[in-house]
Formats: structure tokens, sequence, C-alpha cells
């Protein structure tokens, strides 16, 4: 006759180790966050993960996601503290913030020091491939920073909208990587007082020569820009899905060294406001000269010169282009003209160059390197030299609007894609987040199931 259910031996030990291998199992799982992260959407994931700004005492990670996610990035100190780390726009006022691009900056961490850490995803948990992300600190310093004027401009996004929200990464010719964000109104303000060399071990030396990589990130749009380092820090606005490359121009016999190119036909029909001639420290024998610039079509812009003074107010023709000629003789010297005119954002931009009249009868020597200066020869036939009366003043009336004709718009050489390169420094990191579901996960997990079923089976077996 069976035994009753109630009348059968439990054999404690056995099941109740069992029962503690399947649990020790299943927690181990749960911490590595493996149930979770098999769910993972793939629009949630981090992409373009760089690590930048990176002192003796912290370092910036930033990132985008496809939507708008809540994140944080967990950091692990070498004495097992575990810290959460929340975006640096996150404050008790703000409160958690939801967005597209994220950006952490850790501090107070030790010169020298290897640092791991994994980034968390509306609460899902993501590593490098598997493994967690490591950065180390630079070195202590003891030598003064070099003084730069910070990087400045604006992104503009799709249908000439604010580009809020977008991850800036910086990278001069052999410093460091440094990472920024725009704000609501689409600026970015990325200093580089304190950057350093690849190695971390000094600060860079920058010139007007130093190359630098620009890159505007945003969801699945990026634009990527090539220059030199502007001595005044102001990039050009840019716009995403557009790359853009400013080099140095040919120098010529009436134009000093300008960092940027003049802008090309395809800026300027998205209306780049601009002086394009003349370029910052031309030098002109025309004592009334013609000058040319970009704007928004039909728009009109306002004219100052400083120095004379003149001011006047033209309009730019169907393609944004704008010239204007002064009514008298501008006098000999420097100079500086102004423009002032609404830009594709609805606010009033003004742009600024300077330039030079030589004395009338002058004859110009100059060398064919871009660093020459300009030398007076005077002829001997010349005494005097028009000058302009200081009170004069040209403020236009209707019938003076001056309205540039359309002129032919020339064939653009379209400017290269530059494709971003593997890093393989520690200081600029781009990785695809690894997910779950590898085979020892899938072995581990079947144990834990085998040893649960075995555990509970055996509590109910007759000894």
């Amino acid at each position: 006759m069976n035994k009753k259910l109630w009348e059968h031996r439990i054999p404690t030990i056995p099941a109740l180790i069992l029962v503690v291998i399947s649990l020790y199992f299943t927690l181990g799982l749960l911490k590595n966050n493996v149930f979770t992260r098999t769910n993972a959407n793939a629009d949630t994931e981090p992409n373009n993960v760089t690590i930048g700004n990176i002192t003796d005492t912290s370092f910036t990670v930033g990132f985008t996601t496809n939507v708008n996610t809540v994140a944080q990035i967990s950091i692990n100190k070498p004495d097992g503290q575990e810290i959460l780390i929340y975006d640096n726009r996150e404050t008790k006022t703000v409160g958690q913030l939801s967005t597209l691009s994220h950006i952490f900056t850790v501090k107070n961490l030790s010169a020298n020091t290897k640092y791991f850490f994994t980034i968390l995803v509306n609460g899902k948990l993501y590593s490098n491939q598997g493994s967690q992300y490591t950065v180390t600190t630079g070195m202590t310093l003891s030598a003064t920073p070099y003084s730069y004027a910070s990087l400045k401009g604006f992104v503009i996004g799709q249908n000439n909208t604010k580009a809020a929200d977008t991850l800036i990464v910086v990278k001069p010719q052999g410093g460091q990587t440094l990472l920024g964000i725009t704000d609501n109104t689409g600026s970015y303000s990325i200093p580089i007082n304190q950057v350093r060399t690849e190695q971390l071990n000094q600060f860079l030396m920058i010139s007007k020569t130093t190359q630098m990589s620009l890159q505007a990130l945003q969801t699945t749009n990026s634009s990527t820009i090539t220059m030199s380092y502007p001595q005044n820090g102001a990039v050009p606005p840019v716009t995403l899905t557009e790359n853009y490359s400013f080099s140095p121009p040919t120098p010529s016999s009436e134009s000093a060294y300008s960092i940027f190119s003049l802008p090309t036909p395809a800026e300027v029909n998205k209306g780049k406001i601009s002086i394009t001639v003349p370029v910052n420290n031309q030098s002109f024998i025309d004592t009334q000269p013609l000058f040319q610039g970009t704007a928004l079509p039909n728009q009109k812009v306002s004219i100052s010169i400083h120095t004379t003074p003149l001011t006047a107010e033209v309009l730019t023709d169907a393609h944004g282009n704008w010239s204007f000629r002064p009514n008298f003789p501008l006098s000999p010297g420097q100079h500086t003209i102004s423009i002032q005119t609404m830009n594709a954002l609805g606010f009033q931009q003004t742009v600024t160059s300077s330039f030079s009249i030589f004395p009338s009868g002058s004859q110009v020597i100059q060398s064919a390197t871009p660093s020459a200066t300009p030398t007076f020869t005077p002829t001997p036939t010349p005494t005097t030299a028009p000058t302009a009366t200081p009170t004069q003043m040209v403020t236009p009336t209707p019938t003076q609007t001056i309205t540039a004709s359309p002129t032919p718009t020339p064939t653009s050489t379209p400017i290269p894609t530059i494709q971003q390169a593997t890093p393989t420094s520690s200081t600029f990191i781009s990785v695809t987040p690894s997910k779950a579901g590898s085979g020892a996960v899938v072995m581990v997990t079947l144990v834990s199931v085998i040893c649960i079923i075995a555990g509970t089976t055996l509590l109910f077996i007759v000894a």
C-alpha cells in the first residue's frame, strides 16, 4: 500500500544544497541584468559613446540615443565604491531630463587612476561589448595652461530650427578629445585653454595653423567640420547632415591671411551671414573699394564703416548676395566694416572685418607668404591725400537703396565627407553596446533551472 504524501521523509540536506545553488546562479544573473537587457529597444541604445575632457581629477562621457531617454552612468571606484552620475544639465530645480544627447562629468578623482563604468538608459544596463568601459585619468601638471579663446558656434537643425540638445565632439590635431552640448538656442561653448596632448602628459600648444575636427551629433544626424583654429574662437554656423571644410585661402596681392575660406555657393544659398570682400586685414589701393558679402535672399543689410564714419543699407538679391561701394573716397589707414542683418534663426547677427586703404600713389610690395606685411613705397608726385570729411554721413533714402544685381551661380565643388577613423586612444571611444544572449549566459540559466527543479523534486522523494 502506497504511503500518503505527508508520510514521505524529506532529504533535507541534498534538497537545501540544490536550492542554494539554484538561488546563487539566479541572483548572479539578476545582478548582471541579464534578464532586463534582453528586452532592450534598439532606439534606446547608446550610440557615439565618447570619453573626453580628461584631466587628473575628472573626465566626461557623452553619447546619443535615437529617442528621448533618461540616462545615468555608474562608476566603480578602485576602493569598490559605486557611484551613480547624472546628466550635467540635471539639477534639483530641473529634475530628471529625458533627452536625445547625454553628457556626464565625473569629478573628484585621483590622478593616474583607472576607472570602470557602465551606462544605464531607461533603467537598462549597457556595457562595452560585454566589458565595462574604462578610462584612466591623467597626471597632475605643474605647468601653467595656455590662454585660448573658447570655441563658440551654433548648430542649425532641419527646417532652420535651433538644434538644441546636440552633442559636440572636438578633436584638435595632436590633442585630446573635448566634449560639449548645445543649449536651447543651438549654441555651444567649449573651453580649450586646458586641452592636453593625446598622451595627457602636457598642455597642447595651439596656433592658427592647428587643424581641428568638430562633430555635431544628434540621433542619426551628424555634421563634420574640418578647420584651422580660429583666433577669436568663433566657428561658423553649421547645419546638421551637412559637412564643411574651412581652410586658408591662397593669398593674393591684395589680401592677407584669413583663417576661413570664402563661402562656397552651397553655403551662400543657405543664407550665411558673411563679408566676403574684404577678408580680414585686406588692403586696397582703391579708395572707394567694392564691398561684398552674403546673407538671406531679399534681406536688408545695414553697413557701417566705423572709422570714417559711414552708414548705408543695401538689399540682397535672390541668391543672398550683396555689394556696396562708398560714394566718396575713404581716408588712408586702417578701417573696420560691420554688417548687421537677420539670420536664418530670426536673430540680428553682426559680422565685422578689418581692412586698410593705401595712400594715393603708393605701390604695394608684398611677399607671397601669408604672414607678409605690405610696405609702402611713396612716389615723388603726390603731396596730399584726399580725406573724407569726418562729419559726413551717408544715410540711404528709398532712392539710394542699392539692390545687388543677380550674379551667375558658379558650379560648386562638393566638399568630401570626412570619415571618422576608428579611435585607438582611450581618450576617444566609439563603440556599439553589447547585447545579452551569449552561450555562457544560456548555459548558466539552464543550470539554474535544473537545480531549482531538482531541489523541488527532492523535497518529495521517498527515502
